[in-house]
C-alpha cells in the first residue's frame, strides 16, 4: 500500500482511504488469530500466555511494531508470536497442534462471517430478494467470486460502501492469512500442524537454525511472486466454495 504510494502508483486520498478501511482489518485479523493461539493454549493448561496478558482482544498485546508496519508497506507482516511451554501440556504433541490450527481456524471463521456479510450487502445492492434461488448464485458471484467493488460499491450510500469495502477486505486478508499460516515452513503454524500429524517429530520446535532458513524460505516466496500466484488460486477455489455452499443452503431450506 506505502510502496504505491511511493512509487505514484496511487494518490494520497485513495491511499488514506485504503489505509482507513486496512487498518481495522490487520487489527482484527492479526488479533483474533494470536488471542486464538492464547485461548487454546490455556485450555491445554499452559498459562504462559495468559501471564503474560496474550490472552485478550487488546490488538496492543499482539501486534509487532516492525511486523504491523511492514503489512501497510509490502501487504505481509506478522504479529508476536503467542509463547507456549510445553512442558505444561498434557498431551504434547495433540496439544501443539490443536494450538497451532487454532488460529487458522479463527481466520477460517472471519472469513466466512464476513463473506455472509458481503453477500447479505450485495444482495440488499442489486434489489435482488434475499433468499430467492434464483437470484442467490448470481448475487454470491458479485460479492465473491469477482469481489467486483466496481459494480457494487458504487450502488451503496458513502457509509454502507465503506462497510462493504471493510468486510471484502476482512475475508481476503483472513483468508490469506489462514493460507499463509498453513504453510509446512517453520517458524509459522504450518510446521506444526503437519509435524504433529505427519513427520511426528522428536521436537514440537524447530532449532533456530532451521527457522532461519524456513523465513529465507519465505522471503524468496513472497519476493518471486510464487506465492501470490498459489495465494489467488486458493482464495478463488475456496470462495467458490463458499458460494455453492451459501446455494445449497438456500436450496435445502426450500426457497422459492
Amino acid at each position: 500500500m506505502l510502496l504505491n504510494l511511493l512509487q505514484g502508483n496511487t494518490d494520497i486520498i485513495a491511499f488514506l482511504s485504503n489505509f482507513l478501511v486496512s487498518l481495522p482489518v490487520f487489527l482484527i485479523a492479526l488479533t483474533f488469530h494470536e488471542a486464538a493461539h492464547a485461548y487454546v493454549a490455556w485450555r491445554c493448561g499452559d498459562p504462559t500466555a495468559k501471564l503474560l496478558g496474550r490472552l485478550t482482544l487488546n490488538p496492543v498485546r499482539h501486534l509487532d511494531p516492525w511486523g504491523f508496519l511492514l503489512l501497510f508497506v509490502a501487504g505481509v507482516g506478522w504479529a508476536k508470536p503467542v509463547p507456549v511451554n510445553p512442558r505444561n501440556l498434557g498431551n504434547p504433541r495433540r496439544d501443539d497442534f490443536l494450538i497451532s490450527i487454532a488460529g487458522v481456524v479463527m481466520n477460517l471463521l472471519l472469513c466466512l462471517l464476513s463473506s455472509l456479510a458481503m453477500f447479505a450487502m450485495t444482495t440488499y445492492a442489486l434489489g435482488m430478494e434475499p433468499f430467492s434461488r434464483s437470484e442467490i448464485l448470481l448475487a454470491y458471484q458479485y460479492a465473491v467470486f469477482g469481489m467486483d467493488q466496481a459494480l457494487i460499491a458504487p450502488l451503496m450510500g458513502s457509509a454502507a460502501r465503506y462497510v462493504y469495502l471493510f468486510f471484502v477486505n476482512l475475508a481476503i486478508v483472513n483468508l490469506s492469512l489462514a493460507v499463509f499460516n498453513l504453510l509446512p515452513i517453520p517458524p509459522l503454524d504450518g510446521y506444526h500442524v503437519f509435524n504433529d500429524l505427519l513427520f511426528q517429530r522428536s521436537h514440537l520446535f524447530a532449532s533456530v537454525k532451521v527457522q532461519r532458513v524456513g523465513m529465507l524460505l519465505i522471503v524468496v516466496l513472497l519476493a518471486t511472486g510464487l506465492f501470490d500466484k498459489g495465494l489467488y488460486a486458493i482464495i478463488t477455489t475456496v470462495f467458490q466454495g463458499m458460494g455453492r455452499l451459501v446455494y445449497s443452503l438456500v436450496v435445502a431450506l426450500g426457497a422459492a
